[in-house]
């Protein structure tokens, strides 16, 4: 038994292929909703199941869509090492030694460089 997803018009999913795709109309006669994302229009039920498609299918929702997480820090460089994670440049560079090589702002994107680690 699968549970009904809580889908709302419109709103932003993650179909299986990872793509992010909208639903944008639902039909309660029906139980069907409108799909536009990834490289297909398609229809889906409550469920997030793709209709007219057989077992499990690239296209079926599996949870609503989240955009990454980014952010950004500042890292002070020495010859042998580093220290990271300051807030700000000013904060980086009160907390310096004197043999500091370089001041380093670090932006990042969650999942980024974990490509193929699991």
């Amino acid at each position: 038994m699968t549970k009904e997803l809580d889908i709302k018009i419109p709103s932003f999913w993650k179909n299986r292929n990872g793509d992010k795709v909208c639903v944008y109309d639902c039909n309660a006669d029906f139980y069907d909703c409108i799909i536009v994302g990834g490289d297909e229009l398609y229809r889906c039920d409550p469920n997030g199941k793709a209709v007219y498609k057989p077992m499990i299918h690239s296209g079926d929702l599996i949870e609503p869509w989240t955009e990454p997480r980014t952010g950004e820090f500042w890292v002070n460089v020495y010859d042998t090492h580093a220290t990271i994670n300051y807030s700000s440049k000013e904060n980086a560079d009160e907390l310096a030694a004197s043999d500091r090589l370089a001041c380093v702002k670090v932006t990042w994107t969650e999942g980024q460089g974990l490509e193929g680690v699991e």
